[in-house]
C-alpha cells in the first residue's frame, strides 16, 4: 500500500512530498500532480522528496518518463528539489532522475540519504534559512 502526503513550513519556503510504501509509476505522477496543483511548486521554494520509508518500483526509463513529465508542469521550472532515500535502488533510481531534471527542468535538484543535510542544502541554496 502505498501513501503520498504534502506538507509546508509555515515560512512557505520549503514543502515536503513524502511518499511511502510501494510505489509504481502512477503513484509518483499522482504525487508530481498534487506538487504542480499546489501553491509550493513555484520558483524560490524548495521541495524536499522525502523517499526514506518508499519502495520505488520503477525502471529508469519510467523514471526519466516521470522528470519529463514534472518538466511539463506550470510552475517547476526553477525550483530546488532534494529527494532523500534511505534504499541503494531509490537512491540510484533518484540520481539519474537528477541528471534529466537539471537539464530539463532548468532547476537545482540534489539527491541525499538525510534529510537533515537536504533541509542544508535547501536553506544554503535560498542563502537564508528555511522555516
Amino acid at each position: 500500500m502505498s501513501a503520498v502526503a504534502l506538507s509546508a513550513d509555515p515560512s512557505g519556503k520549503m514543502a515536503v512530498m513524502t511518499l511511502c510504501g510501494a510505489l509504481g509509476t502512477k503513484d509518483v505522477d499522482a504525487a508530481v500532480g498534487l506538487l504542480c496543483r499546489s501553491a509550493h511548486c513555484r520558483p524560490g521554494v524548495g521541495i524536499i522528496w522525502d523517499l526514506q520509508r518508499a519502495e520505488i518500483d520503477m525502471t529508469p526509463r519510467e523514471v526519466i518518463t516521470t522528470v519529463r513529465y514534472l518538466a511539463h508542469r506550470p510552475g517547476a521550472r526553477g525550483s530546488r528539489h532534494a529527494v532523500v532515500a534511505a534504499r541503494d535502488l531509490d537512491y540510484g533510481l533518484a540520481r539519474a532522475a537528477q541528471a534529466y531534471a537539471e537539464a530539463w527542468l532548468e532547476a537545482e535538484f540534489m539527491v541525499f540519504r538525510d534529510r537533515g543535510d537536504a533541509e542544508r542544502w535547501l536553506e544554503e541554496a535560498s542563502g537564508k534559512p528555511l522555516g
